[in-house]
């Protein structure tokens, strides 16, 4: 069956037809508009042009090569700088590895051994966060390692800061310091000229280009072929990893539009729309979305609890366990749960005063610290999110922690866009990304959006310096982005635990419930049953007048 294309995929697609070597176009397509089946109709309207299609990682890679026709090839960007830069590596050493990063420890040893360079670099860049006085300290090394990973990820071509950063990769080089990932993709950068892509293909597909590598973004900047960025502004939600949204900055010959959303009813598109309309610090001009979709009632045969943390996903899973009618086999997780409980789990044998080998390997480093205080005040020097959020777990739920995990164990664990009638998915909202359901409930620990407004007012009104008021705008941002991405996994039912969905419609009988006391087996109850049941939870103590005078 073809595929009936709007104006807008129409517009795209004749675009790209009449598009010569070196042009740019860049699309900013809403959730839910169909940009990945709008590039596999712009490649199959061009089959006499070659597609490079540059995806984030190895499973999108499988993924669309079996979406894209024959003149597409997918790739990552590692995959290019991995044959280009650290295979001809292996062939002089066959046990030449890449590591996944250099750890702090393996940093402060080698900080010992270049210590006046190092010294030298403190005194130079003193900061909030080091100088002189603070050698091999934690939040001092942790300042030097941001710093360098910063240049890595970035697309500037010279070690400008100073000559340790270049001792830094001549030390990556020489095996003094592990080889990893970051680099040898910043290497590939650096060549500036790409024969093996400019010499192949006649155009790169950018997708997901609101939160890509900046050094991704320096490799398609320096290609000579056509270029085609497609994004969503409103959905970069990786900033604290390093992305950085391209749709921003990328100077396109054309910008085009995909705004009819055939994910969400509209009723959850209205929603979408009032929040980015007032939320939105950004200066675009803002687009609504309309849906595509009828308002109908939801069949239910999918449904999700989306949390905004981990510890919201947690006391998720608890309160789950407390439904009886619910079992094991009814609860995904997008995630394993080794990943969302492992952390915790080492941070409680450390403090319990676990010996080295009973921890994971990648948390064996807790035993260089005291005690837990030491180790908390580590994860603070140097920003270890996954860290403090551990320790916040273990002191909100203790060694009940151990008994979740092993409950959590027997649920299964899928990557899949959406589960069945029977079962409740559970995920955190930036797991959630690129995943729908017939049926979401988002849970009461997502930020208030006219909490983080208000700061920003107030401090434009009293002429706070802009360093402070760009860091609060940019929180409003990224928050305002992650509730949307949320709310926008929902095809047609949203129950809406926030405060934001408070600020949105007050008069929704479920806004007003505090996250836990959320009933899950609301999903599998029929309609009508359903209605009652959100009215009773809703005015309990009219309920309850109701059945006195009955």
């Amino acid at each position: 069956m073809k595929l009936k294309l709007t104006e807008e995929q129409c517009r795209i697609i004749d675009f790209v037809k009449q598009m010569k070597r070196g042009q740019k176009l860049k699309i900013e397509a809403k959730a839910g508009s169909g940009k990945t089946s709008t590039l596999v109709e712009v490649a199959k309207a061009n089959p006499d042009k070659r597609f490079l299609y540059l995806a984030f990682n190895k499973a999108i890679v499988n993924d669309a090569s079996q979406k894209f026709p024959a003149n597409v090839v997918v790739k990552t960007t590692h995959s290019l700088a991995y044959g280009k830069i650290v295979m001809p590596l292996r062939k002089k050493d066959p046990t030449f590895r890449v590591q996944g990063k250099i750890t702090m420890f393996e940093l402060k040893d080698w900080f010992m051994e270049h210590d006046a360079l190092y010294k030298r670099y403190l005194k130079a860049n003193p900061s909030d966060e080091a100088g002189e006085g603070k050698a091999y300290q934690w939040d001092s090394i942790a300042f030097v390692a941001a710093r360098y990973n910063e240049y890595l990820n970035s697309d500037k071509e010279e070690h400008t800061q100073s000559k340790l950063f270049q001792e830094l990769s001549r030390a990556i080089r020489d095996g003094e310091l592990s080889y990893t990932h970051s680099f040898y993709l910043k290497e590939y950068q650096l060549l500036r000229k790409h024969p093996e892509i400019d010499q192949k293909f006649d155009c790169i597909l950018l997708d997901e280009a609101q939160d890509t590598n900046p050094v991704t973004m320096g490799i398609v900047n320096d290609v000579t072929c056509s270029k085609i960025l497609v994004g969503d502004s409103n959905q970069s939600i990786y900033a604290f990893r390093g992305a950085v949204n391209a749709l921003a900055t990328f100077q396109a010959d054309e910008t085009l539009y995909l705004t009819c959303c055939f994910r969400c009813n509209q009723p959850i598109v209205d929603r979408a729309n009032y929040f980015l309309k007032k939320y939105d610090p950004t200066e675009h001009p803002f687009r609504a979305m309309r849906s595509n979709r009828p308002d109908g009632k939801s069949k239910r045969q999918s449904a999700a609890i989306i949390a905004r943390t981990n510890s919201g996903l947690i006391s998720a899973f608890e309160e789950l366990l407390h439904d009886h009618s619910l079992s094991y086999q009814d609860i995904i997780f997008t995630r394993p749960p080794s990943e969302i409980f492992a952390p915790s789990l080492n941070v409680l044998k450390f403090q319990a005063g676990a010996e080295a080998r009973e921890l994971a390997a990648p948390f064996r480093y807790f035993k260089r610290f005291d005690d837990i205080y030491d180790l908390k005040n580590y994860a603070e020097d140097t920003s270890s999110y996954e860290v403090m959020m551990a320790i916040k777990l273990v002191e909100d739920y203790g060694h009940s922690i151990f008994g979740l995990y092993e409950k959590a164990n027997q649920c299964a664990v899928c990557n899949f866009t959406t589960s069945d009638n029977k079962t409740i998915t559970l995920t955190t909202a930036h797991s959630s990304k690129g995943l729908e359901f017939d049926e979401v409930a988002l849970l009461g620990d997502f930020t208030r959006l006219a909490d983080i407004q208000d700061e920003m007012k107030t401090l434009i009104q009293d002429g706070a310096p802009a360093r402070d008021i760009d860091s609060v705008a940019q929180s409003l941002y990224e928050e305002t982005n992650l509730y949307y991405v949320a709310l926008t996994r929902a095809r047609s039912v949203l129950f809406d635990l926030t405060e934001n969905g408070v600020e949105f419609d007050k008069s929704t009988l479920l806004s007003s419930l505090d996250a836990l006391s959320f009933p899950p087996s609301l999903f599998f109850l029929p309609d009508e049953t359903r209605e009652e049941a959100i009215k009773a939870l809703s005015h309990p103590q009219a309920q309850q007048e109701e059945e006195q005078d009955a």
